[in-house]
């Protein structure tokens, strides 16, 4: 074991087909502990197989980053340096390495690490990225009141935090096709508009405009993304989607505008229309009607 006082934290839920990647990646350097969320396949058992640990954690909210898991994790971990990451994540030797040496340091309580996508097969270089603390001392992180795609408050000094190159990185391995990260962007844009105030997702009208362009000129061509090819862009265009989401359904809950809330309003445009069209006594039953009869019903 390269780094005797660290372990690997994987988050899992029915992760039975991507686990054992994810424990070739880091049984050499650390140990494991698998937290699961109450698996239906058999994560849990492949874990126990591998030689990890295994705490069972109900992921209440819909994301991990809160204090409850924190406080949990914190308890099962036998180590003073933990490293946090989902089962669709892994890290390269030489990032491992480097990881290795500034732990033996001493130097830091808290090391922060870049994640880069792949979607669709392909390297997306530096689209949809972002620093986060990745490897850290117990007590480092306060995660009180925490927030979906957030880590928490870094409780500790400035000088004992360190960022590493982004030639170091986490490598993310999106699963989804475009249907189900559509299907995602949904599911987590529901989340953030109950942890957040709508004032929080709204956006104005000139942010919503350049958002295309932020996709293309920012993302795909400043950011590297072109090397990606279609993959990368179709990546840029999705995070721009939800985005856009996010900030559409803050303005909904702004205004007020439920299903019913527009229901009522379109029935009124409705009306506004209607009245446009003349209106006609409705006919009696046999005004201007005539009766016909088939020759082999007559008598």
């Amino acid at each position: 074991m390269r780094i005797p006082n660290l372990t690997f934290v994987v988050f899992t839920y029915n992760e039975e087909a991507r686990l054992p990647l994810v424990i070739r990646n880091f049984r050499s350097y650390g140990r494991i502990l698998v937290v699961d969320n109450y698996s239906t396949d058999r994560t849990r058992d492949i874990a126990k197989e591998q030689g990890c640990d295994v705490l069972l954690n109900r992921n209440e909210g819909g994301f991990m980053e809160n204090q409850e898991t924190c406080d949990n994790v914190q308890s099962a971990v036998r180590t003073d340096w933990m490293f946090w990451l989902a089962a669709d994540e892994l890290v390269a030797a030489d990032a491992l390495e480097e990881l290795e040496r500034l732990i033996r340091s001493e130097r830091y309580d808290v090391i922060c690490m870049v994640r880069k996508n792949y979607f669709q097969g392909a390297f997306c270089h530096d689209i949809a990225i972002g620093y986060r603390a990745r490897a850290f001392k117990k007590n480092t992180i306060d995660f009180r009141n925490n927030k979906i795609h957030e880590f928490g408050r870094i409780v500790a000094p400035k000088e004992r935090v360190y960022y590493m190159p982004s030639r170091y990185f986490v490598h993310h391995l999106i699963s989804n096709t475009a249907a189900t990260y559509l299907e995602t962007i949904q599911r987590y844009t529901e989340i953030e508009k109950k942890v957040r105030a709508p004032e929080e997702l709204d956006r104005p009208l000139p942010y919503l405009l350049l958002l295309p362009f932020k996709a293309l000129w920012s993302d795909y061509l400043l950011k590297g993304g072109i090397r990606g090819g279609r993959q990368a862009m179709h990546l840029s265009a999705l995070m721009m989607i939800y985005s856009l989401l996010k900030a559409i359904k803050g303005y909904e809950a702004k205004m007020g505008l439920t299903a019913d809330e527009i229901a009522k309003r379109n029935r009124q445009i409705a009306e506004t229309i209607l009245q446009t069209i003349p209106s006609a006594e409705i006919a009696s039953p046999t005004d201007g009607r005539q009766e016909t009869f088939s020759p082999q019903n007559t008598p």
